[in-house]
């Protein structure tokens, strides 16, 4: 199984850190990165994605998580949490240049 992971909040002044991780083993028509689609368009590829998704979750952390151990820590933390339940043999993809997990994971 490839998991791809991405982060929502990183740049925010405010609320929480949210991860997704998602496994597909069939391409979904239009997906594409979420600043390329319209609300609607997000909106309607969620609802495809959940259901022939083979694997999805959603880690965060607490924007007093991000506070207190900084936002690399936090970073690191909500992924590991959306990634709570697989084994260390998953190939996981990760959207941007920083790898933010431990080395006890396979990347």
């Amino acid at each position: 199984m490839i998991i791809g992971i991405d982060e929502v909040g990183r740049g925010a002044w405010a609320g929480p850190l949210v991860v997704g991780a998602v496994s597909l083993s069939k391409k979904i028509k239009g997906l594409d990165d979420s600043k390329n689609l319209s609300r609607n368009k997000r909106q309607e590829l969620a609802c495809e994605i959940s259901k022939k998704a083979d694997f999805v979750s959603i880690g965060w952390a607490e924007s007093s998580e991000v506070d207190d151990y900084g936002l690399s820590a936090a970073l690191t933390l909500a992924t590991l949490r959306a990634l709570t339940g697989l084994d260390n043999k998953t190939e996981i993809i990760i959207d941007g240049n920083d790898c933010h997990l431990s080395q006890s994971w396979t990347y």
